[in-house]
């Protein structure tokens, strides 16, 4: 039997693993709160939503898109002036240069604990 466990609690653990989720969805979830919970996991996970596609065409588009995702990601160090180690979750935001028209960015970090 699955488990279910809160959107949150997804977040947080994927999060914690560096992990990114990418979702398919179909134009007939438009009635269900799915899309927005997918988005949501998608969004804070530093992953992307794709429409669900019977193109072969259009089906391979994306995944070449996910594959250059995983293949161009970048690793951003900074050390917070009052870094606490409290193994808590803390949200940041990057601001990319005018240049740049988007970056795709999980929301933030987990704290290390001593």
């Amino acid at each position: 039997m699955a488990k279910t466990m809160p959107a949150k609690d997804a977040v947080d653990a994927c999060q914690h693993l560096n992990a990114a989720i990418y979702t398919f969805r179909s134009e007939s979830d438009r009635d269900s709160t799915g899309p927005a919970t997918l988005a949501q996991l998608a969004r804070e996970t530093g992953g992307r939503v794709f429409r669900n596609s019977e193109s072969a065409a259009e089906i391979s588009d994306d995944l070449h898109l996910i594959e250059s995702d995983m293949r161009n990601q970048y690793r951003l160090v900074f050390r917070p002036h009052a870094l606490k180690h409290d193994g808590a979750f803390h949200q940041i935001v990057l601001l990319p240069p005018n240049r740049v028209a988007t970056v795709n960015v999980r929301s933030g970090y987990t704290a290390p604990k001593q």
